[in-house]
């Protein structure tokens, strides 16, 4: 949950950086933000190889603003680099937190 009275008292326009964050069953973890999207297949759990990756590398990072149709992988290029980094930070943290990843490797 997230205190909206702020929002609500329009003190302020949005709860701050939102993002929503995505899991698929081949183990492929992202997120999107209001303006970019990062992702990344995690290892399987009981092997030190990596799956075969459905997008061509095993991480993408998108800027949505320019790039809707996700055709140029920023981490090729280094741009927004920092950003980046931040993003797969806050990705990895959220996965490490979060408890489907017990149930999932059973």
């Amino acid at each position: 949950g997230a205190d909206l009275s702020a929002v609500l008292r329009a003190e302020t326009e949005t709860t701050g950086e939102n993002a929503v964050f995505i899991e698929t069953f081949r183990r492929e973890i992202g997120m999107r933000t209001q303006s970019h999207l990062y992702g990344l297949r995690m290892p399987p759990p009981s092997e030190n190889e990596w799956y075969k990756p459905v997008w061509g590398e095993q991480e993408i990072f998108y800027d949505l603003r320019k790039d809707p149709f996700q055709k140029h992988n920023l981490l090729l290029t280094q741009e927004q680099a920092e950003l980046g980094k931040n993003l797969r930070q806050r990705l990895m943290r959220w996965e490490r937190e979060t408890p489907w990843q017990k149930a999932c490797d059973r």
